[in-house]
């Protein structure tokens, strides 16, 4: 497991919820301060300047950075992994190799318990969602376990966990595209994981949400691809 996130405490659902509300509240604050510039009302003009500014500093103060927000998917990450190890027929002495995490934006479930909406990191630049699809693999000697779910970081609630074992020689196939990643075994069972959001959803998102701005977050591609790497050398690996 990820000593670097292990023990950490869960990010707050109030401050989750102010990330995501942050620049909305700061363009309000600045109409505010504009208008106790503008307002004829001498004192009353001060107050709302004053109070627009220490309002300003207090959640700039209270909102989580860039990173909080990583490490907070990072430590359910984590919890995944573990939740995958209770329920294999291994422990965590019997891994091969580290564990691979791969996510990426949840695009099936945005209306159902949380309404989806992402915003531009203010350090990183990067659009990041409230709702992200996580899967974690696990590696063994002769089998590989996978956890996975949909965790809405504003609720803290985790959705739809489902954890699967299954052998190697079982695998038929693994990849990556531009929107998916999808390992594939034999019966016709699939892990996939969304790598950025299809076409299909984007218009039924803007149908749901019209007039809505929606700001995309794309999965981490090149997490996908060493998870693809290292299934694959497994399997060549019990091959050779």
């Amino acid at each position: 497991m990820n000593e670097v996130w292990t023990g950490i405490e869960p990010l707050s659902r109030s401050r989750a919820k102010l990330y995501f509300d942050y620049p909305s509240r700061i363009r309000s604050y600045k109409w505010w301060w504009f208008f106790g510039i503008l307002t004829v009302w001498g004192t009353f003009g001060i107050m709302l300047i004053v109070w627009a500014i220490i309002s300003k500093k207090k959640i700039n103060k209270e909102c989580p950075r860039d990173q909080e927000m990583e490490a907070e998917y990072a430590r359910v990450a984590d919890e995944l992994e573990a939740e995958a190890l209770m329920a294999s027929s291994f422990g965590e002495d019997d891994l091969t190799r580290e564990t691979d995490v791969v996510w990426g934006p949840d695009i099936h479930t945005y209306d159902k318990f949380c309404p989806y909406r992402s915003r531009k990191g203010a350090d990183d630049d990067r659009y990041r969602g409230n709702q992200r699809a996580i899967l974690v693999i696990l590696y063994g000697d002769n089998r590989i376990m996978s956890a996975q779910t949909t965790y809405a970081i504003e609720t803290g609630e985790s959705h739809n966990i489902l954890t699967k074992e299954f052998f190697y020689k079982d695998i038929v196939g693994v990849k990556t595209s531009l929107t998916e990643f999808s390992l594939d075994t034999t019966g016709g069972y699939s892990i996939k994981v969304p790598l950025a959001l299809s076409d299909q959803k984007k218009e039924e998102f803007l149908k749901k949400n019209v007039g809505k701005e929606f700001l995309e977050e794309s999965g981490d591609m090149d997490l996908a691809n060493a998870a693809v790497r290292n299934v694959r050398s497994m399997l060549q690996d019990k091959e050779g």
